[in-house]
């Protein structure tokens, strides 16, 4: 102890004068390990490695990476070398004095830990200077003559200075009113409610939802993960696996932990450790950090912890707490936090680039090195969060999403938002912080730090707007990301404001300067404080709880211990409007499972056709006698059994069952109201469709729509009153239930009116999405490179790229000008020989099994062709899935479709009738345009079809080979060459429509809107 304290010297001799601290270290385990009775040596070696490890930790953390260099070397130094420990320990086998005798001379029980503890904390807390001497704390060794008279005065020392610090006081009050607040919260059941589902028991079920690809889900899908998956899974790794502590540590522990990083980041703010104090507490208890808490929002809650960071960060990379450029290492850190913070609440990354912007603007002077600064930090959420993070910006209504569900918590009015307030649960109203308007207002008067205030409000102003069209946006946006930008800049520049106020309103003579500056400081210290007793007193459950999930009946919780160990979700409500849940954990339904692609959609829910695969509500959705509509998009994983979508409870039975249902002829889509039924189209396994069952009560007709189109006869209903439980995934049958849905369901939607035609097309219509574009422009190293990132085709012998005039003179008026003909579609195409030339991509790029559309322009050189020529084609073994190939005999343009991958099929053939082209003109645009869902396949010529160029496909094929341009498949093998010019090849996953194909083969892209 004294050597630590320096009250000795250390023996370095043969070392570097560095690592006193390594040679301490060394001695005390040399020491331990010497001395140590035989029964307790494997105790005190256990102990002395794991509290190696943690004050190693603790000194990364503290920033002393020295001192934990020091605290392993000084370990491996005494155990790497056994033979010294075994020699004194042989030497010391028969002590002169007794064990007992020397106990008294040790610290006593606990001092060490008490020790740790207090050098933990001023790693965090303080430096040298401010520990008063000391370095490891204050155990006391035993007596020593004035010595040990040093230490018995400086016994508690440190204790006693970090009390009188803040820092570590503030975050232990934090987390004591959080504990109050949250103490109904900590036992009994799973977190759940508001916008948080149950998570999975261990942390192997959040990776599994992560890396897995959703196999458990239905058939499966290939929808991107949210990313936050990963960042919980890794967090309960670090709780032993425990998912939820890791949920209690990130919910319960938000305000808190939010005080401690506001506290921490202030620090380059203001120097007042009291003003940092109230700052941090100012921003704990913002509306939006307890409001998350209380809804369940787990990613406002990350952002509130990291919020404080992510503004220090930033303003260290942009160079504003430095007289020079901005660092690259805080853009680093900058850019890694907002990317873990977009990974839970995606609407940040837009508010980024739009401050990003800003500071662009501010240091135009500099604007390439902040520019690639900015690129960084705003480019590398989108990369490592990739694919995830581009269907945002696909689907820019997802960066308002957060993780967990949509819930509907109300909407904040304009003083709320003025106020800091986003509304709903768990949040004040406006006028109680509207202190903290008043300290940032205050903040503009300050003239040395006029650019820190301005930043400040810039960062204020751009939270508020973004939550005023946040608020309600959709029916269940929620401002509480926004307002919570909004309420940390305003504690900024208040701080900012606030620091030496005293001075400069004391230099002033006595007016009204000093009642105002009075009354903002009271409204600014009672508004916080007077929010932490009303949070404390009223707690911070509601919706979000925990609960028993012994919920059910006796019959159910005996079935949820058998080895399918079902799970049930509990519906009830006290309130109309209001539905409360509780999810028992099983089989049954499972939630965040992938969604039709094409769609606005992120997740469906996978019910499994148990007896608990179903969702229920404890009310009728409408009322059957009236006009109405049940639409749901639906995947099922079987079609050999009856299973119901939607049905609403009757007496007896169901009002109306929306579903599938087998007849002789195989199965169909169906919806039944009362005696009624209209049966159509043909639902297949693992296939997504969109379902649409109307009653119009004005004319008594009963329809049925699958993915947008009419199907069957529309028949007439005469229903009864219902006011039984809307079902989804079963339907009532006498006293039970019966036909429970095995697959997907999503989007499932309930209209109290009719929905016209318009509208049933636009819900069911999916997205196409673009999977290769070649303009056919340039050639290098044989390979013509496809636009935005597609993949090359590839050009073999006799396939060249002809490129048209360069402008550089004009034949007309210039005898020496070659008359270089003009390309197909802009600079260039593709020129085939006919004999061997031809390209190919690197793979099929379309799946000939589900719907897609492919375009092509193509000229023939010959006007009379010889033989058939192929344009396109996608190979399977021993035929081609699909080719487009001219027919000379039919003097036609054809689409050869085989029933199936084997030489000799049976074919479907299309034709469009036109002659050949001789090398002349522009050429034709042909587009195959095929649609899994209505089971019809198309071929257009320059944007056109007609009722020879379409037909029924009830099944395709998959073709494995690589997409071909200017040759096909044949019975001898590769063969009908094309001779001509190709350009403008295309190709979609997904169905386009009619309007749609017309845009193909100019140079762009169809608008697909």
């Amino acid at each position: 102890e004294a050597a630590a304290r320096e009250r000795r010297t250390v023996d370095c001799a043969g070392r570097t004068a560095a690592d006193p601290h390594r040679v301490d270290k060394a001695g005390a385990v040399y020491t331990l390990l010497a001395n140590t009775r035989g029964a307790a040596l494997p105790y005190v070696f256990v102990r002395l490695v794991l509290s190696t490890l943690l004050r190693t930790l603790a000194y990364l953390v503290g920033k002393v990476p020295g001192q934990a260099v020091d605290e392993v070397m000084g370990l491996l130094a005494t155990l790497l070398r056994p033979e010294k420990i075994l020699a004194a320990r042989k030497r010391r086998k028969n002590p002169a004095v007794a064990a007992a005798e020397l106990r008294p001379l040790f610290p006593p029980p606990g001092a060490t830990v008490r020790a740790a503890a207090e050098q933990l904390t001023a790693n965090f807390g303080g430096n040298e200077a401010d520990s008063g001497g000391s370095r490891h704390g204050v155990v006391e060794s035993g007596p020593g003559g004035d010595d040990a008279d040093y230490l018995e005065i400086e016994q508690f020392a440190r204790l006693k200075k970090i009390a009188r610090r803040p820092g570590p006081v503030l975050f232990a009050l934090l987390l004591v009113v959080s504990l109050v607040a949250c103490r109904n919260l900590f036992s009994g059941g799973s977190l759940a409610g508001g916008a948080l589902l149950p998570a999975p028991d261990t942390v192997s079920g959040l990776w599994s939802r992560y890396a897995d690809t959703w196999h458990p889900l239905g058939t499966g899908g290939t929808q991107s993960a949210p990313p936050y998956l990963a960042v919980l899974a890794a967090l309960s790794a670090l709780f032993l696996g425990s998912t939820s502590t890791a949920l209690t540590v990130l919910l319960v522990c938000s305000v808190p932990l939010a005080g401690f990083t506001a506290y921490f980041a202030s620090r380059g703010i203001v120097e007042s450790r009291l003003l940092r104090a109230w700052g941090a507490v100012a921003y704990a208890f913002l509306p939006a950090a307890t409001g998350a808490l209380a809804a369940g929002r787990l990613g406002t809650a990350v952002l509130a912890v990291l919020l404080p960071l992510i503004g220090r960060a930033a303003v260290a990379a942009h160079g504003f707490n430095r007289p020079d450029r901005g660092s690259w290492r805080a853009t680093w850190a900058y850019a890694l936090l907002l990317t873990l913070t977009t990974a839970f609440t995606p609407v940040v990354w837009p508010l980024a680039v739009l401050l990003g912007l800003g500071v662009l603007v501010v240091r135009r002077s500099d604007i390439t090195a902040y520019g690639l600064r900015f690129l960084a930090a705003v480019g590398t959420p989108l990369l490592v969060l990739a694919p995830w993070s581009l269907t945002l910006l696909t689907d820019p209504s997802a960066l308002l999403r957060e993780a967990g569900v949509d819930v509907r918590t109300g909407t904040a009015t304009a003083l709320d938002l003025l106020g800091t307030s986003p509304g709903g649960p768990g949040t004040t109203g406006g006028l109680l912080l509207i202190g903290l308007v008043l300290a940032g207002l205050a903040g503009l008067l300050r003239e040395e730090r006029r650019l820190a205030v301005h930043a400040a409000w810039a960062a204020a102003l751009a939270g508020l707007l973004l939550a005023v069209l946040t608020n309600g946006a959709g029916g269940t946006g929620w401002a509480g990301p926004a307002t919570l930008v909004y309420g940390a800049a305003l504690v900024a520049a208040g701080m900012i404001g606030a620091e030496g106020g005293r001075t400069r309103v004391a230099a002033h003579g006595f007016g009204w300067r000093q009642p105002v500056a009075a009354l903002i400081a009271l409204a600014c210290a009672a508004g916080p404080a007077v929010a932490a007793v009303n949070w404390m007193i009223g707690g911070a459950d509601g919706p979000l709880t925990r609960r028993d999930p012994v919920q059910v009946p006796a019959f159910v919780a005996e079935e949820s211990t058998t080895r399918d160990q079902p799970r049930t979700l509990v519906l009830g409500g006290s309130a109309p409007g209001r539905v409360a849940y509780t999810l028992v954990r099983g089989t049954g339904v499972t939630f965040g499972g992938a969604a039709p692609t094409g769609t606005s959609l992120t997740s469906t829910a996978a019910l499994d056709g148990s007896r608990q695969a179903f969702l229920t509500a404890p009310a009728p959705a409408v009322d059957t006698r009236g006009t109405f509509a049940v639409s749901a998009w639906v995947r099922p994983a079987r079609t050999d059994r009856a299973m119901t979508v939607a049905s609403q409870d009757a007496a007896g039975g169901s009002a109306y069952v929306l579903g599938l249902r087998t007849e002789a002829s195989g199965p169909v889509w169906s919806f039944a109201l009362g005696d009624a039924r209209v049966s159509g189209g043909a639902p297949e396994t693992g296939e997504w469709a969109h379902l649409l069952g109307l009653r119009d009560a004005e004319t008594g007709d009963v329809r049925l729509y699958v993915d947008g189109r009419p199907v069957g006869t529309a028949v007439r209903a005469v229903p009864a009153a219902a006011t039984g439980a809307f079902q989804l995934g079963r339907a009532r049958q006498g006293t039970g239930y019966d036909r429970h849905w095995k697959g997907d369901l999503g989007d499932v939607r309930v209209h109290d009116r009719v929905v016209v035609a318009d509208e049933v097309t636009r819900l069911a219509h999916r997205q196409p999405k673009r999977l290769g574009h070649w303009a056919l422009e340039t050639a290098t190293d044989g390979a013509s490179p496809g636009a935005a990132g597609d993949g090359p085709l590839r050009l073999r012998t006799g396939a060249t790229i002809h490129r048209g005039p360069d402008g550089s003179c004009v034949p007309d008026l210039d005898p020496d000008c070659p008359d270089v003909p003009y390309a197909l579609v802009g600079d260039g195409h593709l020129t085939l020989d006919g004999k061997a030339g031809h390209a190919v991509a690197d793979g099929p790029v379309v799946d000939t099994s589900e719907s897609f559309s492919v375009g092509v322009t193509v000229r023939l050189a010959d006007p009379e062709p010889a033989r058939p020529m192929t344009v396109l084609s996608v190979p399977g073994t021993y035929a081609d899935a699909f080719k487009v190939r001219y027919s000379p005999s039919a003097r036609s343009w054809q689409l050869v479709v085989p029933k199936r991958d084997k030489a000799g099929a049976p074919e479907l053939v299309l034709s469009q009738i036109v002659p050949a082209d001789g090398g002349q003109g522009q050429g034709h645009h042909l587009a195959v345009v095929y649609d899994d869902a209505t089971d019809t396949v198309k071929l257009y010529l320059d944007g056109y079809t007609n009722a020879g160029a379409t037909a029924a496909l009830p099944t395709s094929w998959r073709g494995t080979g690589p997409l071909q341009i200017g040759r096909g498949l044949t019975a001898r093998g590769p063969g009908e060459y094309l001779r001509g010019d190709v350009d403008e090849v295309q190709a979609y996953s997904g169905a386009l429509r009619d309007r749609d194909v017309i845009g193909l083969g100019s140079g762009g892209e169809p608008c697909l809107c």
